[in-house]
């Protein structure tokens, strides 16, 4: 991650490794289940299509877009904003960092709650449940993280 390399604070370069690894002990945790199950890693299908009834990012631009173009996960940064993100250094970086991960973490619990609610087995709504309260006290403490830099709440 680039704040790893850039970041001032080392409060933020820690909650980057922090969110790093969380996140790739989830995705463990998810793999090893499809593999339990016999089910593909990957898909044909469209991305995101089991969350047709949430509303998604449409195209590379987050801004909206034509049925036909690329749906995206919520929450994620453009390719934009990753360009920004990886020309930032110092503060700037860490308030950039900050906001961007800020809405990450909601997308993830947008994602989150859809699967506590539709999944059949209780380790995926259990997983999922865990993922929703952990990214909403991470998100809280972002926002305070901004405040106490001065920079408005995300």
């Amino acid at each position: 991650m680039v704040e790893f390399r850039g970041g001032a604070d080392a409060t933020q370069r820690g909650v980057a490794a922090d969110v790093a690894l969380t996140q790739q002990r989830e995705i463990g945790i998810m793999s090893a289940w499809l593999t339990q199950w016999g089910l593909p890693q990957v898909s044909t299908d469209p991305p995101m299509r089991w969350m047709r009834s949430v509303h998604l990012d449409h195209d590379s631009s987050g801004h909206g877009g034509a049925a036909t173009d690329a749906v995206r996960m919520p929450g994620m940064a453009t390719s934009t904003e990753l360009s920004q993100l990886a020309g930032a250094s110092g503060r700037e970086l860490d308030a950039l960092f900050l906001t961007l991960m800020i809405r990450h973490h909601r997308g993830g619990i947008t994602m989150a709650q859809e699967a506590a609610a539709r999944a059949e087995e209780p380790d995926v709504r259990a997983l999922a449940r865990a993922m929703v309260i952990n990214q909403a006290a991470e998100i809280e403490q972002m926002q305070a993280d901004l405040r106490a830099m001065g920079v408005p709440p995300a």
